[in-house]
């Protein structure tokens, strides 16, 4: 006996190992993302009425085309989502509506910066305002000018000059960064869609005639109707791209041995 726990890893071919520990189990399921082909949706639908996929099975062999696609969830998974059925399905962008809960600052891939070099920018902003003392930031410390609500957009806008970041709608400042990142021919593909629907939330329901019903009370109909006259949720395909980059619902409170 050489001490320690002794744990046997069950894998998914049937076959295990036993391992003995001696100091400690890491738990990296903490790292590890929801995603929509593990994690099922949030809002609630009717599998026999609406055909609603993770976006995986876009590239299924076995996946049956429709004429309409509804794209629910605004991350990079969503963006993905929107180029892929463009440049691999090639769908109509028409035929495409994309739910957008909130925009985010989008990282340029050709100029990808690191968190300090962002920082950098933010404060030596804020060492100008402070120095300038002009406007609404009269009278304000550089420790006020820091932790004031324009400290990081300064720094996003300063970056969108300088061709590090991008935003889906230019009449539209976004109020959300989480790295998502895209390149200058993925932007233009991702901005051939038109019918993106934003500042509702989330999707709460899709109802049997693919009614979209948001969580702040709004109901949204599907911009098509069907070419055989039937319900135009017949022949629309909602992709879920919404688990969440940052949540880890396989983590677990309780730390192993």
């Amino acid at each position: 006996d050489d001490g320690g726990a002794l744990y046997r890893l069950q894998q998914q071919g049937g076959t295990s190992q036993a391992v003995r520990v001696k100091k400690k189990v890491v738990d990296a399921r903490y790292l590890e993302p929801d995603l929509p082909v593990f994690v099922g949706p949030k809002f609630a639908y009717n599998e026999a009425s609406i055909n609603c996929v993770p976006v995986n099975s876009l590239s299924d062999a076995s996946f049956k085309r429709t004429s309409h696609y509804v794209v629910i969830g605004g991350g990079k998974t969503g963006m993905d989502a929107v180029v892929y059925l463009q440049t691999q399905m090639n769908v109509d962008p028409n035929s495409i509506m994309w739910i957008v809960p909130s925009d985010a600052w989008i990282t340029a891939r050709e100029q990808i910066g690191s968190c300090m070099e962002f920082l950098h920018t933010c404060t030596e902003i804020a060492k100008q305002k402070s120095k300038d003392g002009e406007g609404t930031d009269s009278g304000k410390s550089l420790e006020e000018l820091v932790k004031s609500e324009d400290f990081f957009q300064d720094g996003f806008l300063e970056w969108e000059r300088c061709g590090k970041v991008y935003r889906m709608n230019n009449d539209v400042l976004p109020t959300k960064f989480k790295d998502a990142t895209l390149c200058k021919k993925e932007m233009a593909v991702i901005k051939n869609v038109t019918r993106v629907i934003g500042h509702h939330g989330r999707v709460k329901a899709i109802s049997d005639n693919g009614d979209l019903q948001f969580v702040d009370g709004t109901t949204l109909s599907l911009p098509w109707t069907s070419s055989d006259g039937g319900s135009a949720a017949g022949d629309t395909t909602f992709v879920h791209a919404s688990a969440g980059a940052f949540n880890y619902s396989k983590h677990i409170d309780a730390s192993p041995p």
